[in-house]
This record gives C-alpha cells, sequence and structure tokens, in this order.
C-alpha cells in the first residue's frame, strides 16, 4: 500500500469528517418513518475501526501512537457538548409547564429504567459467560441512552472497549421497537398530520437563543466541578456525564426562569445536540470497532431486545393503566422513558397536541436514573 494512503487513513481528522458526512447522509434517510439519525455515526465509526483493525493485522499499516488518545479527547468533547444541551434543553422543559401529573410521569420514567436495569443484572449473574462491560453497553442501548453510554465508559474499568461494543449491538433494535410500540399505543390518538417538527420562533425568541454556546460553555465548565466532587465519607461522584447533565439541568432552569422562555427545543440546541453525539459516537466506535465482529452473538442481540421491551411494557402498565387513560400522553411517556428521539419525532409528525413536558419529565427521570444506575 502506497505511504501516502496510509498516512490518510491514519490520520484522525480525514476519519472524522468521512465517517460525519456518512453518517449525516445515511441518519437522514427516512424508512417507514423510522431513521437511526445521529445513530449512524456510531454504524460507520464501528465499521471503519473493525476495517482499520484488520488492517492493522495483516501489517498495511499502523495507527499513530496518540490515535487512541485523540479519540478519547473526541468523545470526551462530544460528550460534553451533548449532555450540556440535553440538560440546558430539559431545564427549560421542566421551567416551562410543570404540573403535578408530571411529576408521576418523573417517576414513570424512573421506574422504567430501574426495570431494565434490574432485568440486566439478573441476566449478568444467571449468564456467567457474558461479559460485564458488554452486557452494561447493551443495556445503555436498550434505553437508546447515550449518556449513559458516556457515564459507563467513564465507571467502567475492566475491558471498557466493550461497552460502545455492546451499546451499538441493542442500539438499532431498541430504536425500531420503540418507534413501533409508541405508535401502537398512541393508535389513532389525537391524529392530524402536520409534517416535520419545526418550532417557529419570534424575532425576540431567536434573539434569547444567541447565548447558547455560553450557557453550553457554563454548564460544561460547572459540570467537570460537579462530576469531580465526591458524596461525603464516600469516594462516589457522578462523574463528568452525571455533572454535565445536573449542570445543564441548572443553567437551563435558571435561564428560563430569567428569559421567561417555555419553550421545551430550539433549532440552535438540536444542531449542537446532534454533533455532540456524532463526535462521541466517532470517539468510541473507531476504538471499539475492532472488538465489534467477535462479540455479536445471537444472545447478545436477544437480551437487548428483552431489555428494551419490558420497561416499555411496564411503562405502559404505570401510565394507561394506572393513571391516564389518554393514548397520546402515555406514548410520550414511553417515548421520553426510553430516551428516544426517533420515537418522540414520529409522534410529532401524527399529532399537533403533543404534551412535550409529558416526555420531558419521564425524560429526564430515565436520564437521572440510568446515569447513576451505570456509575455505582
Amino acid at each position: 500500500m502506497p505511504d501516502f494512503i496510509k498516512e490518510i487513513l491514519s490520520s484522525p481528522i480525514f476519519l472524522v469528517f468521512v465517517i460525519l458526512a456518512l453518517g449525516r447522509a445515511m441518519g437522514n434517510l427516512n424508512i417507514f418513518n423510522i431513521s437511526i439519525g445521529p445513530a449512524a455515526a456510531l454504524v460507520f465509526s464501528v465499521a471503519f475501526g473493525a476495517l482499520l483493525s484488520i488492517a492493522s493485522n495483516k501489517g498495511w499499516y499502523t495507527f499513530n501512537s496518540s490515535f487512541e488518545s485523540q479519540m478519547n479527547f473526541l468523545s470526551s468533547l462530544g460528550s460534553s457538548l451533548f449532555i450540556s444541551v440535553v440538560g440546558i434543553n430539559t431545564g427549560y422543559g421542566l421551567v416551562g409547564s410543570f404540573r403535578k401529573k408530571h411529576i408521576f410521569f418523573l417517576f414513570v420514567g424512573i421506574v422504567m429504567t430501574l426495570s431494565s436495569f434490574f432485568l440486566m443484572k439478573l441476566i449478568d449473574i444467571a449468564d456467567s459467560d457474558i461479559d460485564s462491560s458488554l452486557l452494561l453497553g447493551i443495556f445503555c442501548g436498550s434505553v437508546t441512552s447515550t449518556p449513559a453510554l458516556s457515564a459507563a465508559c467513564e465507571a467502567v474499568s475492566d475491558n471498557t472497549f466493550m461497552v460502545p461494543v455492546g451499546y451499538s449491538i441493542s442500539y438499532l433494535p431498541a430504536v425500531i421497537f420503540t418507534v413501533m410500540f409508541v405508535q401502537l399505543v398512541f393508535g389513532k390518538g389525537r391524529e392530524q398530520k402536520i409534517g416535520v417538527y419545526a418550532p417557529k420562533f419570534r424575532k425576540k425568541e431567536r434573539e434569547k437563543n444567541s447565548d447558547l454556546i455560553l450557557q453550553i460553555a457554563l454548564s460544561a465548565f460547572i459540570g467537570v466541578i460537579l462530576g469531580e466532587i465526591s458524596f461525603p465519607g464516600t469516594e462516589f461522584s457522578i462523574g463528568s456525564s452525571g455533572g454535565f447533565l445536573a449542570a445543564g439541568v441548572l443553567v437551563g432552569g435558571f435561564s428560563g426562569i430569567f428569559l421567561r422562555r417555555k419553550q421545551y427545543d430550539f433549532i440552535e440546541g438540536a444542531s449542537f445536540r446532534r454533533l455532540g453525539l456524532e463526535l462521541f459516537f466517532i470517539g468510541q466506535g473507531l476504538v471499539s470497532g475492532g472488538y465489534f465482529i467477535g462479540a455479536i452473538e445471537w444472545k447478545s442481540i436477544f437480551y437487548g431486545i428483552i431489555l428494551t421491551i419490558v420497561p416499555m411494557i411496564v411503562g405502559y402498565i404505570f401510565t394507561h393503566i394506572l393513571a391516564s387513560k389518554d393514548k397520546v400522553d402515555s406514548a410520550c411517556v414511553l417515548a421520553g422513558g426510553m430516551t428516544s428521539s426517533p420515537a418522540i419525532a414520529v409522534l410529532q409528525q401524527r399529532s399537533e397536541n403533543l404534551d412535550l413536558t409529558a416526555y420531558t419529565s419521564a425524560y429526564f427521570g430515565a436520564l437521572v436514573a440510568v446515569v447513576l444506575c451505570v456509575t455505582i
């Protein structure tokens, strides 16, 4: 292989932008109202990582010695960007229109996550052959939670590279099953086709969004500090992922109060969130890709499906049977409890009468629960 081709293939900048381009193209494909969005970057990064590992084993070229550290920095940067924006959005949403029933929805999100986590622990006990780090990644992918993946990569000390491998195995089936299930629960609901969700902002609202970068930077700064603080008398800390999330909620909440905004999401935030998620996926996927093929087993896929279905059934029982008879609310809570952006996007295409705070409440409960579960 010519030397200049070896240099190009081993260039982190080249790999990152190629995967970003391919991931955006694949992620924007919409088949039967289902798209994998930013997760396409994970698919391509894992595939590239596997191919580069094979090429390296054949002696065609070798990675630069700093390649893995560069990818770790990239994933950390992406994680801080993504989780900070998620926290800021959540803070805005909780301040905007929080009512008593949303406390229950927040509780449902927590219960959904805990049901999947405890089931994962039972599988870990019952199947001594499966790698615990791989199973933890499968759990994170089954509830479609990237902040959990980030926290798990920090918390795991053995076979850390197996965590994103497990995530990539279970994530896509989880997205598909979640989108199908919430539409099944929604039924006809208050169906009204409105096209792709694109909130319109008045001039003053657009001006209020101009300080978003400042909010992200402040959230990341505070998040690093919070993540390093240990609880009194213990060595436990919430880690940088939990710190970014907590700081983002605080910054978003205070910003929502002072700016008097009630809008759950905003266009700039969606762009930053997606870019951060893609960078995180690329940094983790390129390093873990070499281990992906050997880790795929039917039981790993099966475990991921089970860990996806069980929390949705639990969430449905709590929302539709025990509390709300509103199909729309139930579907939104299930989407939030699974922290699924594709699911809520599909529901937004079907109805304009969505209570996004129901989604936000369940999302926040699930997000906090899953980050704490994988950190402890």
